[in-house]
């Protein structure tokens, strides 16, 4: 439901792909971005951008946008083994 609503156009690596051949594009590589990465390099900078904001903004309404982005890292932290990151490199 979360993706439905956040991402529609979630799918699977097999699914994208064929929408580049779809499209009349030709994938060159494509790649799985490692959880890791989105946790360390991502979501944790970001979660201390929000517990930062929270306190400093706390006053100018800022709580819908900032609850928005810490669903995003509670989603990822207890369903990101179910769905990954891909990269596509295509062309023409």
């Amino acid at each position: 439901n979360f993706w439905d609503s956040e991402y529609p156009e979630i799918g699977t690596v097999a699914q994208k792909l064929e929408v580049i051949a779809g499209a009349g594009m030709k994938t060159i590589h494509h790649f799985t971005l490692p959880h890791d990465i989105w946790h360390n390099d991502f979501y944790t900078p970001m979660q201390k951008l929000i517990t930062a904001f929270r306190k400093k903004y706390a006053h100018q309404g800022m709580h819908e946008f900032l609850d928005t982005m810490q669903h995003e890292i509670d989603m990822f932290g207890q369903y990101g083994e179910y769905y990954s990151y891909e990269y596509f490199l295509i062309r023409r």
